[in-house]
């Protein structure tokens, strides 16, 4: 038997041992006025009071040994038919027969048609024998007959309301249990959904940390490159400037070209050398900045899937939020068919209060996760932003690679052009002059290229650690999601 019917039992039986008390006392206290007016005498008095006072005692050392046994309905109903039948039984006036009543009544507490039948069999009984000892000793006549009948009648059409009120009684009772036990199933049903919710949450969470932890580590190696694109960019403007001075050098021996032509030769060699050095770092820088666009790609993937990932969490926060207003709404009908039911459906209301607590505790948390995707939302929409423009300026920088390997391949075909010239100095030192004026133009503009492409990796570096900060925001909203949820755990 559960917890919530033994609990039944234990205030039932004290209220029906409660009534029962108070009517034999009355009853007793009635044949207190009958010995004042000369129908019973003092001993009869004494023994109807020790009936009394021993089944009252039978019921109490029954009650006090076991609260909520079911056995006590039917010792205290046997108990009280003992004293009712004495009062019959030994003429009592016309008015005794009433006494039943209030006990009979108190038996409807107990929503058992077997306690109300054998009590209305008893009380149908106790009164027939009643009559027929009136019959028997001649005291039956027409002027008590009427009496007779009208209690009869009101004997039957009492134990008939009382027993239809029982199986009424009975049958709402079990329908009322029967709704309850289907919406607790319900109730549970929905709380593993939620359950089964809060989990998938969480496992999105945790992989949106996983995704956001990756595009730390790309951020890093992005800012890596970067930083190696602009080392590289400052060794290509030292280089650059080494070779004009290399230049100046050469208009300064043009003089003296004739003495000195195998060692501008030697000169041109040497340029070409570090052009196609120049060159290598040019390739490596393109190599580097092709990585960081197929990154930049990738966060831009990454991020995208986030935000898709956000829009899922919070459709799924919104199937939450409903599903908390439902069970409000299903504790708040809960609640007034418990009112209804009145004495029997006050546990369940308890019942239905915590459920609605429950929901409205699930709606505040549904509301605060809405408020936290949302932030998540307007973090990744500016982090997705910040990246299209690292994307932007990537390509400007690409393009830039791109032109700068072209100065570098048409300075090799002028110094190769040089090498050709110097080998026929004394005919085309004139030739020699231009083309060297040439040679010093192209360095300034590639001067001018290289510290353009040199201020584009420092912005590159700035927008990179913007990203990494944003990325780490993120992370910590993340994190703060995933807390939230490990909050349905203990209902795991």
């Amino acid at each position: 038997m559960g917890e919530t019917q033994l609990q039944k039992n234990k205030m039932v039986n004290a209220v029906v041992l409660r009534i029962t008390t108070i009517i034999s006392v009355a009853l007793l206290l009635g044949y207190v006025g009958e010995i004042a007016k000369g129908h019973r005498t003092v001993t009869y008095f004494l023994t109807f009071g020790a009936v009394i006072l021993v089944s009252l005692i039978i019921d109490f050392v029954c009650y006090f040994q076991n609260k909520s046994a079911t056995y006590l309905r039917y010792v205290f109903m046997f108990g009280y038919l003992a004293v009712y039948a004495f009062a019959m039984l030994t003429k009592g006036n016309d008015l005794t027969f009433a006494f039943w009543i209030p006990a009979f009544i108190t038996y409807i507490l107990y929503f058992d048609l077997k306690v109300s039948i054998i009590a209305s069999v008893n009380m149908l009984v106790i009164n027939i024998i009643q009559v027929a000892s009136v019959i028997i000793s001649g005291d039956f006549n027409s002027e008590n007959s009427t009496t007779y009948t009208i209690v009869f009648a009101v004997v039957i059409i009492i134990a008939y309301a009382i027993i239809q009120t029982t199986v009424t009684n009975s049958k709402i009772n079990s329908e009322a249990m029967s709704y309850i036990t289907n919406e607790q199933e319900k109730q549970q049903y929905m709380l593993d959904d939620i359950l089964k919710v809060a989990a998938t949450v969480k496992d999105n969470a945790n992989h949106v940390s996983d995704i956001m932890q990756e595009l730390n580590e790309s951020n890093s190696i992005v800012t890596s490159a970067v930083n190696e694109i602009a080392q590289g960019m400052q060794n290509n403007a030292e280089s650059i400037e080494q070779q004009s001075q290399m230049s100046n050098s050469i208009q300064d021996v043009i003089n003296t070209v004739s003495n000195n032509s195998t060692n501008m030769v030697s000169i041109a060699e040497k340029s070409i050398d570090i052009l196609e050095l120049g060159r290598t770092d040019v390739d490596n820088l393109k190599t580097q900045s092709l990585q960081v666009s197929s990154i930049n790609n990738q966060v831009v993937d990454s991020m995208n899937s986030l935000r898709n990932k956000t829009q899922e969490v919070k459709d799924i926060a919104s199937i939450i939020f409903d599903i908390s207003n439902q069970t409000n709404l299903l504790a708040l009908n809960a609640s007034i068919e418990s009112a209804r039911a009145g004495e029997a459906g006050r546990g369940f209301a308890v019942v239905a209060d915590q459920i609605r607590n429950l929901a409205e505790e699930t709606r505040v948390s549904t509301e605060n996760i809405n408020n936290i995707l949302g932030e998540l939302c307007h973090n990744a929409d500016s982090t997705a932003d910040a990246i299209s423009n690292i994307e932007d300026v990537s390509n400007r920088q690409n393009a830039l690679i791109e032109l700068t390997d072209n100065h570098f391949a048409d300075i090799k075909n002028m110094l190769s052009t040089l090498t050709n010239d110097i080998e026929d100095v004394d005919s085309m030192i004139q030739s020699l002059v231009s083309s060297n004026e040439g040679i010093l133009d192209s360095v300034g503009r590639l001067s001018a290229v290289t510290e353009e492409v040199t201020a584009n990796s420092e912005e590159a570096a700035s927008m990179c650690d913007n990203t990494l900060e944003k990325s780490d925001q993120v992370k910590d909203i993340i994190s703060e999601l995933v807390n939230n949820v490990e909050a349905f755990n203990k209902y795991l």
